[in-house]
């Protein structure tokens, strides 16, 4: 039994006092240092990369709207991304009926648009995520077929590498941005170009989660 009118009494429950409020501090902290490097991934408002954690599977459907020869496409796309992570990260799961119109769901949706924004005509495809706290849980693609010409194998002048564009869209869809490097993330692609296979810069940055 502790005589709390000693000195030493006072002293060691001024003591046990500090070190609690030391504790309460120090953890206090802790849950505020939650910033992670970026590696080219979308960050959250705690400086947290945004993704669907490596240990997830990410199926993806395909609108009624976008036509079916472009499939095998879509598949070759994703599976670029399945061989970078070295498993099956995106499942292209089959095929949906949205009307073409895009919307939050819970559905991860490809969408073909023959009525794009006519404030972004230059704006080849569209990547729209959802989060909560640091997990996605929606991405969908709109390919912006009202303003250009896709190509299914070799792309001819004039038209754009539909699979390099999905690669770079996939790419958002895993939680990627934009970046200035060699990588299939740069912003714009240009016609009858290919960029379909990830740099050294993109698979450093995907390992980061995937």
């Amino acid at each position: 039994m502790i005589n709390l009118r000693s000195s030493s009494a006072w002293k060691f429950i001024s003591l046990i006092f500090l070190l609690a409020i030391n504790l309460v501090w120090l953890q206090g902290c802790g849950n505020k240092n939650l910033a992670q490097d970026s590696c080219n991934f979308i960050q959250n408002s705690e400086g947290q990369r945004v993704s669907w954690g490596g240990d997830s599977t990410v199926n993806f459907y395909v609108d009624a709207s976008v036509p079916t020869t472009y499939l095998p496409v879509i598949q070759r796309a994703a599976d670029t991304w399945n061989t970078t992570i070295g498993h099956q990260q995106i499942v292209v799961a089959g095929w949906t009926n949205k009307a073409g119109i895009q919307a939050q769901d819970g559905m991860n949706v490809i969408y073909w648009k023959t009525d794009w924004d006519a404030n972004q005509p230059s704006e080849q495809a569209r990547t729209t995520i959802y989060w909560s706290s640091n997990r996605m849980n929606e991405a969908d693609i709109m390919i912006n077929a009202k303003n250009f010409k896709f190509s299914i194998d070799t792309p001819a002048p004039g038209e754009v590498d539909l699979q390099s564009l999905l690669v770079h869209e996939f790419g958002h869809a895993l939680g990627l941005k934009h970046t200035t490097a060699t990588s299939v993330m740069v912003k714009t692609l240009d016609y009858d170009v290919l960029r379909r296979a990830p740099q050294p810069f993109d698979v450093a940055s995907i390992r980061c989660e995937y």
